[in-house]
């Protein structure tokens, strides 16, 4: 056995508690061993309270104090205390529960007249032995040898003739009777949730002046699923006058210890008296030693079954103690199952199937012990088997792997602790540490701060005594505590593998998810495997924090998502024959059929046949279960369930509450027995707890049960009580509004929730809201149009723009001609934007001609447009006369909006055509002489002069400069996000990743935060900025940018900003996890939809991701034969008029003419690089030329032609080039200072993220092939 671990103090002395914000003292009730409990008022929630504190904060007493309130979460029963919240307010601790009025039960069985001299010395001498609960090393281990050889004091039961008190002196049948029935199925109920009090006497149960019997003081309740000593080692805990001998002997607990105290207070209610007293060690060691007396020796007239029931409970073998079943038998009640399932986490304990994913799981294990952090998130709804599977893959690695560190932790609804996805997790593991059950070869030196993070660290042997860093200042403490939590999972995964499991990952908070990001932040991450079990309707809520917490795993560690999905029929049948046992087994294959495979639905539908011989008979269903469920709810549960399953999605307890007429404290015990029912569940938990229905089927088997009349009476209500709440969600207000049959409300509140949604800049959501709206208008009524053009706007601004340009069409139909014109221009905009071209022209060549613009129908055309009007331009310069825009018309006005639309979203398609485009743009707004649209003009004009690249890039720098001036004197962010484009794009057709990552990351930051509307820039910019990210070398930036971006566009429908970032960013994601085939998968799918019959930007950018993951397969055949495919149409689409476009091609010919011998193909790439010419242009063809001279067997020309290369590379900062040469290079010097410069690029694109970092190699640097 360890030693045992001293308790260390964290905070010296006792400060009484003083309340909180929130809470309210009224005043103390109460004192014990652990702390003090007061009355207090919940401010929130408007009832009253019971508030328990930590008395001395040390990390034992801690570890304990959490492990009390914890143990109690899932239980709800009306006889059990209800525990209301865990929290921590700066130093201090405490939980609330429910506060119990009335007296002990002992006061309660007791006559009226019960205050006779002849039986209040017995009542005393009981109540005096009931006293502090005991934690000794006394009376551990105690044997009869002990006690003959005089160890012990062995108390002698008094023989003396004493006059026996008569029954009804000293209890009330009938009360006694009614307070035990309940005090019996509160045990039953704590036992089947696998727990044992280990301190049950007459001052932990409370009676209400009811009549209602509540069990409460859980500080030293044990799990039976733990069945060893207590956590602290060789500890007797309990109150000796009620401790069973096995406990006092030091045995684990079971049930039969408490029903052993259950015996000695019934005792005491029958007698008046305790069967042993004396000294607390003697009485221990009597128990052991001596069979209690019979109550009947101190009673007369007492029911004979009680009497015996009691000298039953009273045996010194536990085994030889009655039962639940018994106890309630002889006091002529009947178990009440239903009553006894006091569980609300929803698992049924059982475990069958689930082959697939527990395969996935070990897979991942495997994969966690190559030093890297791994996760598994295994996502699913409530009750289909999350925790079940949970448990059943640690404890199958414990039996494979004897070494590994299995931590368990579970986020609690309930906790209004920082760090709460952690904290179970550091209790579990200082509890492995103290037991000697995990290895670690050192501490991290700051572990005494990280100690302020999780008190209970100070149970580890050595950390008390450290440094918490008091003084220091708390951002720079925070740090190193996150560093030092980091660092002591680095060495608990060196000296054993480490599985770290948190079920419940949904209630999780921010600090766990800014943790998590430490802990598993590349380089250097401890090589643990993460599983984290987490609701599906949870992840994908907006805000949701474990959607957060899966986004950090992505970005930081390998994540596998294994969805947890319902039973196939197989493991239906065998989880039913499991559940009913061999003798009702035949029914297993009717009763499986109506859970929709989900395992606590099924076990839902085999209780109630078990309990219920003619249901079992007849099948069951689901809804005939929850029907039967329904009907033994109380009133208030009943309405209250009915109100959530109307209401459709989670909904405040305060607004339900409203709803259906019920007082706080109602409230509680109707959702403690909902929960207890897995008739609802809590969705979300904050201020004000939010419900909805435990499961689909309950919903909407609940909803079919109710009258349409009943229905509507319900949306009413609670369209009523979300009208009286401040900030109720507008949308839910016109749903319900809308299904008590009010139209009127409905649309007023949709318009007025779109209008929110836009303000709050969620336009996507504003634009399904005025979708809904649109429905209750008068079809191509004012009105209608109104809210058809604001939702087309939403559309715009969210990026869909598809759907924005279908909105704008329907609005030009029901529009007047001048709003027509301007809708019209506005679909062909967006049409251009998702590369709906030859649409979006079309379009607008319908109000071209009214618009003074002109659009050529060939690229010929446009060249020949462009080269005439830069003419012209040249000619006037660039002066203008500066004009109010009131003095501009409207019409000349959206002439000029039109123009830069088209040309900005041309630009990014179809290059030439926007060139000239913008051309007439540029000259149209220097007539006009607007400031800010002129300012726009000389914005992308840079752009397109960078894009050519020569002499032009220095008439872009004067022109960014220009809009930079501009712009500042303007104080408009949207232009100064322009002028930083205009600097990106100067920078990339520069070769000058480095500026133009910097130059991009501006621009998108000044649109993302400073400007409303400009997402088609937001993007835009973004993707560039990913791009040159990738290019300068940190590839984890840019492919962990780039991914977010292809979720949200996928969540947003954005096909422009899906078919960018899964071109080349993504490509390079999916290259870096070594998923080539899913590289080509997105790229099908990105592309999928632009138009087959014309080659367009995009599809040079993807072909040019394709050939990259062709190089990176070692495909160099495939990367040719693709190039030969679209060379006709890259130049028929007049890129290679593009210099930067025309050298990225030219890399891609002398990549693939390498890889298959092809000098024709090395010349012609060489050539177009060439031309380019810049640093880096002249450092890949000295490289090259290295490459061929290696390949001819000149080793020497061939390093020296190589290391300038590099050189080049790296002064003009395309470190990705720079990587891969310096890996050939490695080759070529060879022995052992080539290989530890090989592995030296290996290490560095390893720590970007790249599992293959020789595969990443030959996409930039060609093999030597030495003869």
């Amino acid at each position: 056995m360890p030693a045992r671990v001293a308790a260390s103090p964290i905070y010296s002395g006792y400060v009484a508690f003083g309340g909180t914000a929130r809470y309210e003292l009224v005043g103390k009730l109460g004192e014990g061993g652990m702390g003090r409990v007061y009355e207090a008022v919940d401010t929130l929630r408007g009832m009253r309270v019971a508030v328990k504190t930590l008395r001395d904060i040390d990390a034992t007493s801690l570890y304990r104090f959490k492990r009390e309130f914890r143990a109690l979460a899932d239980i709800s029963h009306p006889n059990i205390v209800t525990h209301y919240e865990l929290a921590s307010d700066g130093d201090e601790w405490f939980f609330t529960m429910e506060l119990v009025e009335g007296c002990d039960i002992l006061h309660y069985v007791r006559p009226d007249d019960y205050d006779s001299a002849r039986v209040r010395a017995a009542r005393e001498a009981a109540h005096a032995a009931d006293g502090a609960t005991l934690a000794t090393n006394v009376a551990l281990g105690t044997t009869r040898a002990d006690a003959v050889a005089g160890n012990m004091p062995v108390p002698v039961v008094p023989t003396a003739r004493r006059p026996r008190v008569a029954f009804g002196d000293v209890a009330d049948a009938s009360r006694l009777r009614d307070a035990f029935v309940q005090l019996a199925g509160a045990l039953d109920a704590l036992h089947a949730a696998g727990m044992v009090h280990r301190d049950l006497k007459p001052s932990n149960v409370r009676v209400t002046p009811a009549g209602r019997v509540v069990l409460m003081d859980f500080g030293i309740v044990a799990e039976l699923t733990h069945r060893a000593h207590d956590a602290a080692g060789g500890v007797a805990v309990g109150t000796p006058a009620y401790m069973a001998p096995e406990q006092a002997a030091g045995d684990p607990p079971s049930p039969a210890a408490d029903w052993y105290a259950f015996g000695v207070v019934l005792f005491a209610a029958l007698t008046g008296r305790l069967p042993f007293t004396g000294r607390k060690a003697a009485i221990l060691a009597a128990k052991q030693m001596r069979d209690a007396p019979d109550p009947r020796r101190f009673v007369t007239g007492a029911p004979t079954e009680w009497t015996a029931l009691c000298a039953a409970l009273l045996a010194r073998r536990p085994e030889d103690r009655p039962t639940a079943r018994d106890v309630l038998l002889a006091f002529g009640a009947r178990r009440d199952r239903a009553r006894t399932a006091a569980t609300t986490h929803g698992d049924t304990g059982l475990f069958v199937g689930r082959e697939r994913e527990l395969a996935e799981l070990h897979a991942s294990y495997q994969e966690s012990r190559g030093g890297r952090p791994v996760a598994a998130a295994l996502i699913g709804p409530a009750g289909i088997g999350k925790s079940t599977l949970l448990r059943r893959f640690t404890h199958e690695i414990a039996m494979r792997d004897e070494r590994a560190l299995a931590l368990y932790g579970r986020c609690y609804e309930r906790e209004s602790l920082p760090f709460k996805a952690f904290d179970p997790v550091f209790d579990h593991l200082t509890q492995q540490l103290c037991a000697g059950r995990a290895a670690v070869s050192s501490l991290p030196a700051d572990i005494g701060v990280a100690t302020r993070l999780f008190p209970v660290l100070r149970r580890i042997p050595g950390v008390a005594g450290r440094p918490n860093g008091t003084d220091a200042n708390p951002t720079e403490l925070r740090a190193r505590a996150f560093a030092a939590v980091r660092e002591l999972f680095g060495v608990l995964a060196a000296a054993q593998p480490v599985l770290v499991c948190i079920d419940d990952l949904q209630w999780a908070d921010d600090d766990s998810a800014e943790l998590l990001d430490e802990v598993v932040r590349p380089p250097g991450a401890p090589g643990v495997l993460l599983v984290a079990a987490m609701r599906s309707e949870d992840v994908d809520r907006d805000g949701a924090i474990a959607g957060r917490m899966l986004d950090v795993l992505a970005s930081r560690a390998t994540l596998h998502r294994i969805d947890v999905g319902p039973l196939d029929a197989r493991e239906r049948r065998e989880l039913c024959e499991r559940l009913l046992g061999p003798d009702a087994a035949g029914l297993a294959g009717e009763l499986s059929r109506g859970s929709d495979g989900n395992p606590l639905l099924l076990a839902e539908i085999v209780r109630f046949a078990r309990d219920d011989p003619h249901a079992a008979a007849t099948a069951p269903t689901i809804e005939q279960v929850l029907a039967a469920r329904m009907a033994r709810l109380a009133d208030g549960a009943r309405s209250l369930v009915e109100a959530i399953a109307v209401a459709g999605e989670p909904t405040a307890l305060s607004t339900l509450a409203a709803a259906v007429d019920l007082t706080p404290e109602q409230c509680e015990r109707a959702v403690g027995q909902l929960r207890v029912e897995h008739l609802a569940r809590v969705a979300e938990h904050g201020r004000d707890p939010y419900l909805t229905a435990y499961h689909d089927m309950v919903r909407e088997t609940i909803v079919a049960h109710l009258s349409p009349e009943r229905q509507r009476d319900l949306h009413r209500r609670l369209a009523i009580a979300l009208e009286r709440t401040d900030g109720a969600p507008v949308d839910a207000l016109a749903r319900h509004w809308l299904a008590a049959g009010d139209r009127d409300h409905a649309r007023a509140y949709l318009v007025r929730a779109a209008r929110g949604a836009a303000d709050k800049l969620a336009f996507s959501r504003a634009a399904d809201l005025y979708r809904a709206a649109l429905h209750l208008y008068p079809a191509n009524g004012r009105e209608y149009v109104d809210v058809l053009v604001a939702m087309a706007d939403a559309l715009e601004l969210a990026g869909r723009y598809d759907e924005a340009a279908a909105a704008f069409a329907r609005a030009t139909e029901a529009s007047a001609a001048d709003a027509a014109a301007d809708y019209t221009r506005r679909a062909a905009d967006n049409l251009l934007r998702c590369g709906r071209v030859a649409d979006g022209l079309a379009a607008l060549e319908r109000v071209a001609a009214d618009l003074g613009v002109t659009i050529a129908r060939t690229r010929r055309r446009a060249l020949t447009a462009l080269l005439w009007r830069r003419a012209r331009i040249a000619a006037r310069g660039y002066r203008y006369t500066r004009r109010n825009p009131a003095d501009i018309a409207a019409r000349d006005l959206g002439r000029l909006d039109t123009l830069y639309a088209v040309s900005t979203s041309l630009g990014m398609i179809d290059h030439i055509r926007g060139a000239a485009i913008q051309a007439q743009h540029l000259s149209t707004a220097l007539r006009y002489g607007e400031a800010s649209r002129v300012c726009r003009a000389f914005a992308i004009e840079a752009v397109f002069r960078a894009s050519f690249g020569g002499r032009h890039a220095a008439r872009a720098e004067r022109l960014a400069t220009r809009v930079e001036l501009l712009a500042g004197e303007l104080h408009d962010p949207y232009l100064a996000g322009l002028g930083h484009m205009a600097r990106g794009a100067i920078a990339m057709f520069g070769a000058r990743p480095q500026r133009a990552a910097l130059a991009f990351r501006e621009a998108e930051a000044l649109f993302a935060n400073q400007c409303s509307g400009a997402e088609w820039e937001r993007i835009t910019a973004a993707y560039f900025s990913a791009v040159h990210t990738i290019l300068t070398g940190d590839i984890e930036t840019g492919t962990r940018r780039a991914a977010a971006f292809v979720d949200a566009a996928k969540h947003r429908r954005n096909r422009y900003a899906r078919a960018l970032f899964a071109t080349y960013p993504g490509t390079w994601a999916h290259l870096a996890a070594d998923r080539p085939e899913a590289a080509h998968a997105d790229l099908d799918a990105a592309i999928d939809g632009w138009p087959a019959d014309t080659y367009l930007l995009i599809h040079h950018i993807a072909t040019t991701a394709r050939i990259h993951a062709l190089l990176y397969a070692g495909d160099a055949s495939a990367a040719r034969q693709r190039l030969h495919a679209t060379e006709r149409a890259f130049r028929g689409a007049m890129l290679a008029r593009l210099p930067l476009l025309a050298a990225e091609r030219g890399v891609l010919w002398v990549q693939a003419g390498f890889g298959v011998g092809d000098r024709a193909a090395v010349h012609r790439g060489v050539r177009a690089v060439k031309r380019f010419g810049h640093t880096v242009g002249e450092g890949l063809v000295r490289a090259w030329r290295g490459i061929a001279a290696a390949r001819d067997g000149r080793v020497d020309e061939a390093r020296r032609a190589l290391r300038a290369g590099i050189d080049r590379c790296d002064e003009a900062g395309y470190g990705i080039y720079a990587l891969a040469l310096r890996y050939r290079l490695a080759e070529l010097i060879g022995g052992t200072e080539g290989a530890r410069q090989r592995d030296a690029v290996r290490d560095r694109l390893a720590r970007q993220g790249c599992a293959a970092p020789d595969r990443i190699v030959a996409i930039f640097g060609p093999a030597v092939r030495v003869p």
